[in-house]
């Protein structure tokens, strides 16, 4: 599963990429942050009915910080 954060600076939204295109998955998730991530954000998405959420194609758009406010790169 690829993750990524797409939108206007300060306006991401938290997103599973597929294919050419990006699953908005801010319904279930509040970011792709560490608590969410801590909480089992990844789990949550992987048992989700995917299908059914919004999809924009990539083609043109901002991608930011995948992961908001990350406190350790390694």
């Amino acid at each position: 599963m690829r993750i990524a954060r797409i939108g206007a600076i300060g306006a991401e939204r938290p997103v599973v990429i597929e294919d050419n295109e990006a699953i908005f998955v801010d319904s279930l998730i509040k970011d792709w942050n560490r608590d969410e991530l801590e909480a089992g954000a990844i789990d949550r998405i992987k048992r989700a009915e995917l299908s059914s959420l919004p999809r924009v194609s990539l083609h043109g758009q901002r991608y930011g910080s995948p992961v908001s406010h990350q406190t350790k790169v390694i």
